[in-house]
C-alpha cells in the first residue's frame, strides 16, 4: 500500500475538533484544514487551524527534517513554526 496525504480547506466547520499542530480546539464555524492520508499502512485524519497550516507550510528545510517522523500531537505554537516558538521565548522577536 502507498503512502499518500490529502489536505483539504473547510470555509466553516461543521463540529468542533482539535488542532494537530498546536492541540488548541478549532471551533465550529471557523475555518480550518482538513488532512487525511495513510503512512505505512496507517489511515489518518487530522485537522488544523488556518494559521497552523501557514506555520507549517512557512517551516524551514531544517524544521521539516526533524518534523519527518512527525510529530506529538499539539507540540508546538499555534500560528508559529517551532523556530519562531523559539526565538519568541528567547525574546528574539
Amino acid at each position: 500500500m502507498s503512502d499518500f496525504c490529502v489536505s483539504n480547506h473547510i470555509r466553516k466547520t461543521r463540529r468542533e475538533r482539535r488542532c494537530c499542530w498546536c492541540g488548541e480546539q478549532i471551533s465550529k464555524g471557523s475555518e480550518a484544514w482538513s488532512i487525511r492520508g495513510s503512512r505505512d499502512g496507517e489511515f489518518f485524519e487530522w485537522h488544523m487551524h488556518a494559521e497552523c497550516m501557514q506555520a507549517q507550510r512557512r517551516c524551514t528545510s531544517s524544521e521539516l527534517d526533524e518534523l519527518v517522523d512527525g510529530w506529538d500531537f499539539g507540540a508546538f505554537r499555534r500560528g508559529m513554526t517551532p523556530g519562531e516558538a523559539a526565538a519568541e521565548r528567547r525574546g528574539d522577536t
